[in-house]
């Protein structure tokens, strides 16, 4: 019986314990989805939400400690903004321009 109830109560911990989506943003969501052109199929649309709103809140706090004079630039939202920072790093790291492939090409 305490086995029962342990489980239950882990399960409930993990259920209150999950992130949420903010509703006041449902509709800025849309807005920069339909800005970016980005549409996503099935449970993605929830990750990627939840990863946007990750990163806009992080924009946001930057944003607040440069308006304290702890930065000395500041961050704004862009077609990235529904990405992990290792997705990010995947696609930025493996950049190459064209440029860079014709002298490689001439040496």
């Amino acid at each position: 019986m305490t086995l029962y109830l342990s489980v239950i109560a882990l399960c409930l911990t993990a259920a209150f314990a999950a992130p949420s989506l903010d509703p006041d943003l449902d509709n800025h969501w849309h807005l920069w989805k339909t800005w970016h052109k980005k549409s996503y199929a099935g449970k993605e649309e929830g990750w990627r939400r939840m990863l946007w709103e990750k990163n806009l809140k992080m924009i946001e706090m930057h944003n607040l400690d440069h308006s304290l004079g702890k930065h000395t630039y500041r961050l704004g939202m862009n077609h990235f903004g529904d990405m992990t920072t290792e997705e990010f790093k995947q696609i930025m790291n493996g950049y190459s321009s064209k440029l860079s492939k014709a002298r490689r090409s001439e040496e």
